[in-house]
């Protein structure tokens, strides 16, 4: 067992040394960095961290606020699932447009009653200070809430 323990921290020593020296923005892989964006937000959702969803997107988006609302709106009340395809890649010097066919469970975390959405998202990232950060994504009503009847009491 104590070699285990020390493969695994040699390992992640390696992992920091080389992640300090590959700190710097790396322009040559635009299409993995903006897919891992996208990678990032739905594990987040799914993971019920709003906030960490919510990392990947510029606040100059000019959606940002009602999309920080709809996504705490569903991790807060539901588990989610995503399941992300990427269909479409559109790429400009600037930014990189993604056509998705977006796979949402949501399940209560009270009945355990789920909804299933299935739709095409557009996402937009553009490069902010080094990083690639979502600007832009339609539909944002893909990622509201439902509309619940109210919960009945139980004796």
């Amino acid at each position: 067992m104590a070699a285990i323990g020390r493969r695994f921290f040699i390992g992640a020593a390696l992992l920091l040394m080389s992640s300090a020296v590959v700190s710097r923005p790396l322009l040559a892989d635009k299409s993995g960095d903006v897919r891992a964006g996208v990678g990032y937000f739905a594990n987040a959702m799914s993971a019920g961290e709003p906030a960490d969803a919510m990392s990947v997107f510029d606040k100059s988006c000019p959606k940002y606020e009602a999309i920080r609302q709809n996504i705490e709106g569903l991790t807060n009340a539901f588990d989610l699932n995503n399941e992300v395809d990427v269909t479409a890649e559109e790429s400009t010097d600037g930014s990189t447009k993604l056509t998705l066919n977006w796979t949402l469970t949501l399940t209560d975390r009270f009945s355990n009653e789920a909804e299933r959405r299935t739709g095409e998202v557009t996402v937009t990232f553009a490069q902010k200070n080094g990083k690639w950060m979502i600007v832009d994504l339609a539909p944002i009503d893909f990622f509201s809430s439902p509309l619940k009847k109210p919960m009945q009491k139980r004796y």
